[in-house]
């Protein structure tokens, strides 16, 4: 019975990172999610429904259209499968529940961000806008306390604010932009305070990591601007599972 819920969790997740493809293309070039239907964007030819099964379709047509044999992404089922996983990981960690639920709603938003920011270094507002409803709604459903949200919701967006406008004085350009701001608020109300904190932490880390990468590996400028985004969805998905447990790791570190 366990072994078939968690089928069916990882197949709704695969669903959800369908539907994750379609916000990730649809919302920078500004066009409707619901239509038109899904189509091959080389031919314009609609993609049948038996073509449009999360992982499966991609696997069987090789990742190409089969009616022009154009290339699709593999971003794709990467999405796909990242979703399927994400939503069994969150069923095994929070268990069954409406919190589970949340969680799972907030990774697909946070995953839509993350390459959306990635590709055109923009956050659509109506992402920001889902993760508020979430944040909103898991101050009924979770064991972080609302206050402990609330303060999260406002100091982790002015604590980035004040980071970006420092940064941006140092470097005498614009280093941060509102979206990332707006982005951290909404996530420290998910998480709480703590480990919002900890997820800016880690996402400086994770994008120094970054430009380490692609200054000293693939030998390029880091002049170039880069989104932060995926950064810090990437550390506040870490902390929606693991934030807690490492916040009391560290305290734990200097009890007597």
């Amino acid at each position: 019975m366990d072994v078939l819920i968690y089928i069916l969790v990882g197949i709704t997740g695969a669903c959800f990172g369908s539907f994750a493809n379609v916000l990730i293309y649809r919302l920078p070039n500004n066009m409707s999610i619901v239509s038109p239907d899904s189509h091959c964007v080389s031919c314009n030819h609609p993609i049948s429904w038996y073509d449009n099964l999360p992982i499966i379709s991609y696997i069987i047509l090789r990742g190409r259209c089969r009616y022009c044999k154009a290339k699709f992404s593999p971003r794709y089922m990467i999405v796909e499968l990242l979703t399927a996983i994400l939503f069994c990981l969150a069923l095994m960690w929070f268990g069954i529940n409406y919190y589970t639920i949340i969680v799972c709603l907030a990774l697909v938003t946070m995953l839509a961000i993350f390459f959306i920011d990635w590709e055109h270094q923009i956050i659509p507002d109506s992402l920001v806008i889902a993760l508020l409803v979430c944040g909103i709604a898991s101050m009924f459903f979770s064991n972080v306390v609302w206050w402990e949200r609330l303060v999260g919701f406002a100091g982790c967006g002015l604590i980035l604010f004040l980071i970006g406008l420092l940064t941006s004085k140092i470097a005498k350009k614009d280093a941060l932009g509102f979206g990332d701001v707006k982005l951290v608020a909404v996530c420290g109300l998910l998480v709480g305070y703590k480990a919002g904190l900890l997820a800016i932490f880690m996402a400086s880390v994770f994008a120094g990591i970054y430009l380490l990468f692609i200054k000293i590996v693939k030998k390029q400028s880091i002049d170039k601007p880069f989104g932060f985004a995926p950064f810090l969805t990437l550390a506040f998905a870490i902390c929606m599972f693991f934030g807690d447990i490492i916040v009391k790791w560290y305290f734990g570190l200097f009890a007597i």
